[in-house]
């Protein structure tokens, strides 16, 4: 990655991992200081200040994760950025502003960036934004010096090795294991090119200095360079470089040259133009993993696998300076033999290792794991035994081996639940699979990309068989897929979770096949150990809850359960009603398949039996014994008395898809509401899913805001109407997700499907034809909206008193042990949560930050909900307001005063008060949240002409929006509204929204209100957008009072 005018910095984890042994202490990254009087370079936890006349170390920072992966250096050599982290667990970026003689480095901002790795980073040259790459498959880009995450890019499907700005910023590329070169415009970061013409890993990338023309190399040995423009890409030279893969390849700071490094251990100089080869210089002690130039392009600095760091001369190839000795690590695990072992077995462990003495102490993290050390004799190396109890549950065996001296070893021993056999390949097919003698453990891989494990059991009918697979990665790594095929060629078992069970229907040879979910394959996966024989497994539990406190019996299916398949175990009266139990505190010692859910009751829990009356409150659990199982239960109601009717079933884990249905007393279907047809129109343009708020419509002159419609069977409520033929008719939605109205379910409608207006009319409302449909609802429900998941609720208001029956069926035909519900009946409980995003703010002085309240309406909980602000520090502002009546958000600003001072480190949290009434019950409720940061000056202020205005329902009103360009910013910029109550618009929007155009500073907003709008005082948010840094700037907050 070149790091402007000849300023090179160069990841290096990515080729650790290929090397077969690795000494201590590589040296990761190096860059030069401007004045190249200074190298910096990346070693173990630590960046080492060197001083390139005389190798003295004039400063060491020391990081806090056990690696710094790779450090660069700003255009104008004033920051240093330092990536640090875990392997498989964080990557952590801190910044530094350097001294004047870049001796001493004092921190900028520190913050936790990835879930891995990170494997590079780049500065832009203007030093406004830090991009950054890792494992994780993510590019962010940070705002410097705030350390504010402004963009992230998804585009990558594997690890991410590279990142670099072009050399005006306008462009960033990024590259990795997926072979692809993504280019991204900076300033609205969409993708403009995919370059695929690498055939394997890339692990380099550098722009050129003098033109936008990109070089890249990595495994496949070659170089190459593409010519690159917003609208254009061309590959116009490539050349084949080393015998091995090739680590770094950069520029000269005149363009004119490329020195690239390999695994082969050359390091060489190439003609830019040509990619000619100029030299090739002798090879080098240890692999190379990163190089840097210096300033006045006569010096390299080559880091290497084994701990040197050496000044070379760019014509001759010979070392000027050894910068870093080898540095002798304080204890280093040379090998240890065995390295697994099997649960009820005694093991010796022999260990090899350097600086490392006895007598050590030994300790472990694993349960039922005894240890002992020794050295036999002076000659004959260290040995620990290693006794694992037979209860003990296989995984990897961490040991911590801490010497007298403090010296200490880690080690990592697996521990297999049966004796170990070696992988037999190829055993990619159902032909070539690897046969299998129960019970054995085995352990292997995922070779390559769509690679998949076979292997072969034989059985006798009746056979329980469990599979437990075990992952050296995580699942964001290796997704494991498990299936079980029987002899006559049926899938009868699958999973996704790493457990697999079933009991044999015949005898004969099973085929288990093992592939990752998006077959990834490849050393990025890892091994595996995959487990076979009989095991304790649970697949289901019924029921899926109890009441606190009392005991209950379970049913549990599933594998070696030794006969355990009832089981009595009471839920401890520490857990609340709605609480999560684990599986682990009521059935100790047994596996069971992953997203299985219990939770804890208050009330009487019943099992089915058919007709079964269920009290208020109460829940019923439900089992389906096979497909066509309907399960009929009674309800005894009252007029006046509304009741909740749900069913809990996915949410808990369970695959079923329940319907639900309320019978009157006679067992006949029992209306909800008449719906008359009053208009009709059509869908248009494309077929839309069920969640997508926003359908294209033909026409929408009869229908109005707030009107009813239905498509097909799906009931909706519309928020907005088009603004345009161009635009959708937006729909209400919850959590970004269409909602179904009176019990119906939102589905997929295709194009060209009816869609008629209606109104909503008591049961029993009869009408003359009009030539439009008219549909009666009855009390049923499928899905019970955007939280329900696959659940059913009803929201049930008797007609009359009387038994009524309620009515669960499974949509979907699944029935078996799995095919579980629980159906809760009990009195409505209204009531309310309030979220705030961002948490986290930091306002400008002089400006404010958006933030969006929502609040979760539960059980018909309509009323307006007022929130007051108090606590704030001085000079921050918020202004009290409410969320109308059936809304679900509302916006505020978090101003920042112009003479707004940074809060006391002592300063409380500020406090989000509201209150409503509930059933005639005033109701107060409180959150707190960590006290406002103030930012830095921004490159904008928007200010407002008023902070109060009064408009009449039905009309418009007009609020002039004035903008202040700071540092040097001077494009478009766009503004934006939030926070308006329902009814209410902006109508001058442009295809590109509500802009101000470069060298203007104002403009009007027009805003539109329905007659229909209640009266009160709503509060909205007026904000400009920085393009490209993706900030925003908000005025204070504007107060609309709405009048009749």
């Amino acid at each position: 990655m070149l790091i402007g005018h000849g300023l090179v910095l160069l990841s290096s984890i990515l080729v650790l991992s290929q090397l077969p042994s690795v000494k201590p202490n590589p040296v990761r990254g190096v860059a030069f200081a401007k004045d190249g009087k200074v190298v910096f370079a990346a070693q173990e936890n630590n960046v080492l200040f060197l001083r390139t006349n005389d190798a003295v170390v004039l400063s060491k920072l020391k990081m806090d994760s056990p690696v710094v992966s790779t450090l660069t250096l700003s255009d104008d050599g004033k920051t240093l950025a330092v990536a640090h982290g875990k392997s498989g667990a964080t990557g952590e970026i801190v910044t530094y502003l350097l001294g004047k003689d870049n001796s001493s480095a004092t921190p900028i901002f520190k913050l936790k960036a990835h879930n891995d790795l990170i494997q590079s980073l780049s500065f832009s040259p203007d030093g406004k934004l830090l991009a950054s790459c890792s494992y994780d498959r993510l590019v962010k880009i940070w705002s410097i010096p705030e350390g504010k995450l402004i963009q992230e890019l998804k585009d990558h499907s594997d690890s991410v090795y590279a990142v670099a700005f072009n050399k005006d910023g306008t462009m960033l590329a990024s590259t990795g294991a997926d072979r692809a070169i993504k280019i991204w415009d900076t300033k609205t970061w969409t993708k403009l090119h995919a370059l695929s013409d690498s055939t394997d890993w890339v692990y380099a990338l550098a722009w050129s200095p003098v033109k936008n023309q990109l070089l890249g190399a990595g495994v496949d040995q070659t170089l190459r360079v593409w010519a690159l423009e917003k609208d254009s890409s061309k590959l116009i030279v490539s050349a084949y470089a080393h015998t091995s893969g090739v680590t770094k390849a950069v520029w000269t700071s005149d363009g004119t040259k490329i020195v690239s490094i390999g695994e082969d251990k050359i390091w060489k100089i190439w003609n830019a133009d040509k990619l000619s080869e100029i030299k090739a210089f002798k090879p080098l002690s240890d692999t190379p993993l990163s190089l840097g130039l210096s300033p006045d392009g006569l010096t390299t600095a080559i880091a290497r696998v084994d701990g040197k760091l050496d000044l070379f001369d760019l014509k001759t190839g010979d070392s000027i300076r050894h910068l870093v000795p080898f540095m002798e690590p304080k204890a280093l695990l040379k090998s240890f033999t065995p390295t697994y072992s099997t649960v009820g077995k005694k093991v010796t462990i022999a260990i090899k290792a350097d600086h490392f003495e006895a007598p050590f102490v030994a300790s472990s993290n694993m349960k039922g794991v005894t240890l002992s050390s020794f050295a036999p004799s002076p000659n004959s190396g260290l040995s620990l035994d290693v006794q694992i109890d037979a209860n003990s549950s296989p995984g990897i065996c961490k040991i911590n081996c801490k010497s007298s001296k403090g010296q200490v070893l880690e080690i990592d021993l697996e521990v297999d639940r049966f004796l170990r056999i070696a992988e037999n390949e190829p055993n990619d097919s159902r032909l070539t699979g690897q046969a299998l003698v129960l019970p054995v453990s085995v352990k292997s891989s995922l070779n390559r990309p769509g690679d998949c494990d076979w292997f072969y059991i034989d059985a006798q009918a009746g056979q329980e068989i469990a599979v437990q697979l075990q992952s050296e990665k995580d699942d964001k790594i290796f997704a494991p897929m498990l299936q079980m095929i029987a002899p006559d060629g049926t899938v009868v078992a699958e999973s996704a979770q790493g457990w697999l069970a079933h009991v044999c229907s015949q005898k004969g040879r099973y085929a288990i096949e093992v592939r990752d979910r998006d077959y990834r394959g490849g050393e990025t996966l890892g091994s595996y150990r995959l487990h076979v024989g009989s095991f304790p497994i649970v697949t289901s539990v019924f029921p899926l809850g109890a009441q606190i406190g009392k005991e209950n019996t379970w049913v549990l299916q599933g594998v070696g359960l030794a006969g355990k398949n009832v089981v009595k175990a009471t839920i401890p009266n520490s857990f609340k009603a709605g609480d999560k139990v684990p599986f682990e505190t009521l059935f100790p010692g047994l596996n069971v398949v992953a997203g299985k859910t219990l939770v804890a009751s208050d009330v009487l829990e019943k099992k089915h039996v058919q007709n079964e009356l269920l009290p208020v409150p109460s829940v019923g659990n439900g089992l389906f014994a096979d497909q066509k199982d309907v399960h009929v239960w009674k309800l005894q109601a009252k007029k006046g008395h509304k009741l909740i009717v749900e069913t809990m079933a996915s949410r808990l884990g369970s695959n079923v898809d329940t319907y639900l249905e309320i019978l009157d007393p006679m067992g006949n279907p029992l209306p909800r509401v008449v719906l008359r047809g009053l208009s009709k129109t059509y869908t248009i343009f494309r077929d839309n899913d069920s969640v997508t708020s926003g359908i294209r419509i033909e026409a929408w002159n009869e229908l109005a805001v707030n009107d009813y419609v239905v498509i097909g069977t799906d009931l909706m409520k519309i928020r907005a109407l088009p603004r345009n033929p161009d635009d959708d008719c937006r729909f209400f939605q919850l959590d970004n997700k269409r909602m179904a109205f009176e019990g119906t379910t939102s589905i997929h409608h295709y194009l060209g499907q009816p869609i008629y207006k209606v109104s909503l009319n008591p049961p029993g409302t009869t009408f003359p034809p009009n030539g439009l449909p008219q549909i009666t609802l009855f009390h049923q429900n499928d899905d019970g909206g955007p939280r329900q998941g696959k659940d059913s609720l009803l929201e049930f208001d008797p007609p009359a008193d009387g038994i009524y029956t309620v009515r669960v069926r499974e949509m979907q035909a699944r029935f078996g042990p799995e095919a579980c519900y629980r159906l809760l009946v009990r009195n409505p409980k209204p009531d309310y949560n309030l979220r705030l995003t961002p948490a986290n703010l930091s306002p400008s002085p002089g400006s404010g930050v958006p933030v969006n309240v929502e609040i979760d309406r539960f059980d018909g909980f309509d009323a307006a909900v007022e929130i007051k602000i108090n606590g704030l520090p001085k000079g921050f502002i918020a202004p009290a307001f409410f969320i109308p009546r059936g809304e679900n958000t509302a916006s505020f600003s978090l101003f920042a005063q112009a003479d707004a001072k940074v809060p006391d480190v002592g300063h409380g949290k500020w406090i989000v008060k509201s209150s409503t009434q509930i059933n005639g019950l005033k109701v107060e409720k409180e959150s707190q949240f960590d006290a406002p940061k103030l930012g830095p000056k921004g490159d904008l202020k928007t200010i407002v002409s008023t902070d109060e205005l009064t408009v009449k329902a039905g009309t418009e009103v007009k609020i002039l929006v004035k903008i202040e360009r700071s540092n040097g910013f001077a494009a478009r910029v766009p503004l934006d509204v939030r926070g308006l109550p329902h009814g209410a618009r902006v109508l001058d929007i442009g295809l590109n929204g509500i802009l101000v155009n470069p060298k203007e500073t104002e403009r009007f907003v027009t805003i539109q209100v329905d007659s229909w709008v209640e009266p009160g005082s709503y509060p909205f948010v007026v904000l400009s957008k920085r393009e490209g840094k993706n900030t925003e700037f908000a005025a204070k907050s504007v107060v609309m009072n709405v009048v009749r």
